[in-house]
């Protein structure tokens, strides 16, 4: 598994969301939870990750609500960016205060 190096958190597993989300998590940055996506995506031996995207994401990729084909996940998946899994869940702790 890999790892990465968060200015705050030190050594982590990262987790992969839209290149928007990163970029407001490493502002930290709110957004309206309407526009925020869990994605469910086949990955290799019959395993599925679920991941964050954000509604332009959806739309610039065209991307389907249900996803089962596994080269569609993979596409899907190299198209996300990492980022430390802690400052992410921080955030979506932030952002569901401030409803």
């Amino acid at each position: 598994m890999a790892q990465m190096l968060c200015k705050k958190h030190g050594t982590m597993s990262p987790s992969f969301v839209a290149p928007k989300i990163a970029e407001l998590v490493r502002n930290n940055v709110d957004i309206e939870k309407g526009v925020l996506n869990e994605i469910a995506l086949p990955l290799p031996f019959d395993k599925k990750g679920v991941f964050l995207i954000d509604s332009d994401f959806i739309q610039e990729f065209n991307i389907p609500l249900v996803i089962s084909d596994e080269e569609i996940g993979f596409e899907i998946y190299s198209l996300l960016v990492p980022i430390c899994s802690s400052c992410l869940n921080e955030w979506k702790q932030k952002i569901s205060h401030t409803d």
